[in-house]
């Protein structure tokens, strides 16, 4: 019989090959404690379906939905959501791994009581943060908003989903606005440190090409327009928080950007509002490597190697 307490929910676009590496990693603890899996395939092929059907081979719990016409990212988020009826669902990219004996941590987790939302670790996130139970949403909002940014680190209690209604612009992050917006009305929100998930070492990501349009601006507009609950302060410095602590934005991915040829001084007059906003660097050092010739910093890596 499947568990009812919990269920994996993932939405999925053109990551065939993964999702197989991924389920197959996690798939002994996943037949240990019958976690339903439930796949939303956004996909323009049937890759998926065909790894879903050998999976199934194997394992019973895996319910798969194709999107006709595909959903989108942020529509997808939400129909995924939707589709388990566990008492508690954990949403994970395609892209992302349950670390092992991650599950049995959350399901002794959830014995204990009911959470809105259980938050877990991730590799490389560096998150200084031991376990506890959050009752501030200004804590949350502060500590971890920019976390929330990844899919793969929430647990949702069903009831929350179903009772949310959209809210808000939410632009590329569908899933943090839920948690924001609802622990803005009541906070109940566990973070637990010993529970880690971690990235497919062979993703790609979706963003690479327009990361200012959606790590600086669409960021930026989604932060700004959560309730004022949150103060204006508050939401400049957690704005600033993601590239902070991913370095999204830091010295090394800007000199990466601008020699990918993403990072010019085009496209930084396009978005430099957000991008400055969004960076922990300082605005002039932003100005000198967007403007430095791609060349230069080739030889400077090159003599520094």
């Amino acid at each position: 019989m499947k568990n009812d307490k919990l269920a994996i929910a993932i939405p999925t676009y053109n990551r065939a090959r993964i999702l197989k590496e991924n389920l197959s990693y996690m798939m002994d603890e996943i037949k240990k404690y019958n976690i339903p899996i439930y796949i939303s395939d956004d996909s323009d092929n049937n890759d998926t379906l065909m790894v879903v059907n050998e999976l199934k081979t194997i394992y019973e719990y895996i319910y798969y939905y194709k999107n006709k016409p595909s959903l989108g990212h942020d529509k997808n988020c939400f129909f995924t959501l939707n589709l388990p009826s566990e008492d508690h669902i954990w949403y994970l990219g395609d892209s992302v791994i349950i670390e092992k004996g991650t599950i049995f941590l959350v399901l002794e987790l959830l014995k204990k009581a009911k959470y809105d939302f259980v938050v877990t670790n991730h590799k490389g996130r560096n998150l200084n943060i031991a376990s506890k139970l959050f009752i501030d949403a200004k804590d949350v909002f502060s500590d971890l908003a920019w976390h929330l940014t990844l899919s793969g680190v929430t647990i949702y209690r069903k009831k929350i989903i179903e009772n949310y209604k959209v809210k808000g612009i939410y632009k590329n992050f569908p899933q943090t606005s839920i948690i924001l917006n609802s622990i803005s009305e009541n906070c109940n929100l566990y973070y637990i440190h010993d529970a880690i998930s971690f990235v497919n070492k062979n993703k790609v990501s979706y963003w690479n090409k327009n990361t200012f349009e959606t790590f600086a601006k669409d960021w930026f507009i989604f932060i700004d327009s959560l309730p004022s609950f949150y103060t204006k302060i508050e939401k400049k410095q957690v704005i600033k928080s993601h590239s902070l602590h991913t370095e999204i934005f830091g010295i090394r991915s800007l000199v990466k950007y601008n020699l990918l040829g993403y990072l010019n001084i085009k496209e930084y007059m396009k978005y430099h509002k957000y991008i400055n906003a969004a960076s922990h660097l300082n605005k002039s050092l932003i100005i000198l490597i967007t403007i430095l010739p791609t060349k230069l910093i080739e030889f400077v890596l090159k003599y520094k190697a």
